[in-house]
């Protein structure tokens, strides 16, 4: 395996790392690296800076996706910028679809793949947007058009445990939310 960053090839900006995550699709397979407010992708010994501007400060969260045409995309958060997304090429925010203003200013922590869904979470909520829909061509991930009542939010009580700090599936219908001094299951 090539390390990240070997001795005698440094990032080009010194920074905190607040997110490193692998991208592929077919045979093209990319380390991104999240690092002083900037997002690059690693390839072999090159690094190409792909999107800057970004709190400097803020952990990302990031999972691979599949889009209803096949296009694998990674897409992060860190509860401060908005939600990314990366297609192998470029980095873009996340349009989403939000006519009943569901989400507003959308600025989840964590991203997490759950019972075939995509959902995101922030300090004391789940959210899911619509499932994936291929006769209208909605991409499942962003689309919080509630017209069918088909986005699920679901409220964390932080009560005694806190804020969520992560979320991970344990099983097909279990999955572990962590929070700063609890960990509880959803189903």
């Amino acid at each position: 395996a090539v390390p990240l960053f070997p001795s005698h090839d440094r990032m080009p900006d010194a920074g905190i790392t607040t997110g490193a995550f692998t991208y592929q699709s077919g045979s093209t397979k990319q380390q991104i690296i999240c690092c002083g407010g900037k997002i690059y992708a690693r390839s072999g010994n090159s690094t190409t800076l792909l999107y800057s501007g970004q709190d400097p400060e803020a952990y990302y969260s990031a999972k691979m996706w599949s889009k209803y045409d096949g296009t694998k995309i990674l897409v992060m958060t860190n509860g401060v910028d908005p939600v990314l997304e990366y297609n192998g090429t470029a980095v873009s925010a996340v349009s989403f679809n939000d006519p009943d203003s569901i989400i507003g200013t959308f600025r989840p922590k964590y991203v997490f793949i759950w019972r075939g869904r995509l959902g995101y979470a922030d300090d004391d909520k789940l959210y899911f947007p619509r499932p994936l829909d291929l006769t209208d061509g909605e991409n499942g991930y962003a689309n919080f058009d509630n017209t069918n009542n088909t986005v699920d939010v679901f409220f964390v009580e932080p009560g005694l445990g806190g804020v969520i700090t992560g979320v991970e599936p344990l099983t097909q219908n279990i999955c572990v939310i962590y929070k700063q001094c609890d960990i509880v299951t959803g189903k």
